[in-house]
């Protein structure tokens, strides 16, 4: 999982840090930087995987969209990741450190590299210069100087072939690889029909009829189990289906009230109800290590908050981290405290400033009387920021 993320000169994030849990629940007013941890995390993750210039052109980015306009930035990004991994059932904390050059148009790596926070050892390092690998075996493996338009770890390390010689690495580069990022779902793009079947669902939820095709008889049980639990007994079944020639894909909800069962597809439903689909198939079927939803209270009755956040929370206690963002406090109410993450933008800059409220000695007490979203709804936004800056004793 990750622990810890720093981030210099994106957006909002400006000599920002953050500590993460196995649930990360962030919350804070419009603009105050919640999706931007969600897109530089994105950003991270996708530099194992593929090029500055493909992540860039999938997001419709421009280099000046990321660039941070607080004071004193600068024309580097910093990135600093801390995680904590299983390398051969070991459990290992390794840090992350890159440095990226904005250029008029693109993105480039300037430095990088990989410590094991355990013993201190560098286990790689990109610099102009050369590049060096520091094998497990004492054989260290040297580049000449390289260009590279993406993390060093997405050229030089091989998932399949390199687990003996850098395992601490290929645990990075899988984990990696395998952060599902679904801020963009979009419900007019749950509703289209999909072709073939689909693994994981896409970061808008375009593919979510393939999605749910594909799931085992075991995972469709589990799928249906939650939804009969969140939205109540009337939930009879859903299923998929593949009309014509080219092999397109619903989704069909059918609901049973008395003897009668209605049959609703997926371009009917409403937005709340495929958002649910899309919460609850990834919780039965997404083999991700670390999700990110963002919003997650969109279209959704709070009447079913305590259902979700439960759904929400076994999957953090399954082998996998989530990062949530939300508006809603009545979801909040339902969160542990010690997962809450509250944001705001320093007075002084406007960066964006993370802060764990419910450690502040002022908060703690309401807490005997009050859940913590009832806490924030009864706090204006300035007062909360004063407590955050000890500006109120």
């Amino acid at each position: 999982m990750i622990k810890k993320l720093e981030v210099d000169n994106f957006k909002t994030l400006n000599h920002f840090e953050l500590e993460l849990t196995p649930m990360t629940v962030i919350v804070g007013n419009n603009a105050s930087g919640k999706s931007s941890i969600l897109q530089v995390i994105s950003l991270l993750c996708s530099s194992a995987q593929e090029d500055y210039d493909a992540f860039l052109f999938r997001r419709n980015w421009n280099v000046s969209d990321l660039r941070s306009k607080c004071k004193n930035t600068g024309s580097k990004l910093a990135l600093a990741t801390e995680f904590e991994l299983d390398v051969a059932g070991v459990s290992k904390n390794l840090r992350w450190e890159l440095v990226l050059q904005y250029q008029k148009s693109t993105l480039t790596l300037s430095h990088e590299k990989v410590v094991d926070l355990n013993c201190g050892r560098v286990l790689m390092e990109y610099t102009e210069k050369n590049t060096i690998l520091h094998s497990a075996t004492g054989e260290d493996v040297v580049y000449p100087p390289l260009s590279i338009p993406s993390s060093a770890m997405k050229i030089l390390i091989d998932v399949k072939k390199d687990r003996n010689n850098f395992p601490e690495l290929v645990a990075l580069k899988s984990f990696l690889i395998n952060v599902r990022s679904y801020e963009l779902l979009t419900p007019e793009h749950m509703r289209m029909s999909s072709r073939g079947s689909e693994k994981n669902l896409s970061i808008s939820g375009k593919n979510l009829p393939g999605f749910i095709k594909n799931m085992s008889a075991a995972q469709q049980e589990d799928f249906l189990e939650k939804l009969k639990r969140l939205l109540g007994g009337q939930i009879e079944s859903v299923s998929t289906e593949t009309n014509g020639k080219p092999g397109w894909t619903f989704v069909n909800v059918e609901e049973k009230y008395g003897n009668h069962i209605y049959k609703i597809s997926s371009r009917h439903l409403s937005d709340g109800m495929l958002r649910l689909l899309a919460f609850v198939g990834i919780s039965a079927s997404d083999n991700g290590c670390l999700i990110m939803l963002d919003e997650i209270e969109n279209g959704i009755n709070s009447s079913y908050a305590e259902d979700l956040i439960d759904i929400f929370k076994a999957m953090s206690q399954n082998e996998k981290q989530l990062i949530l963002t939300t508006h809603s406090v009545v979801f909040l109410d339902f969160v542990d405290k010690d997962d809450i993450i509250y944001l705001y933008r320093s007075e002084e800059d406007g960066r964006t400033i993370a802060k764990k409220i419910f450690e502040l000695p002022e908060l703690i007490e309401r807490l005997e009387y009050m859940y913590p979203g009832e806490i924030i709804y009864n706090l204006d936004n300035q007062r909360l920021i004063d407590f955050c800056m000890q500006k109120i004793k």
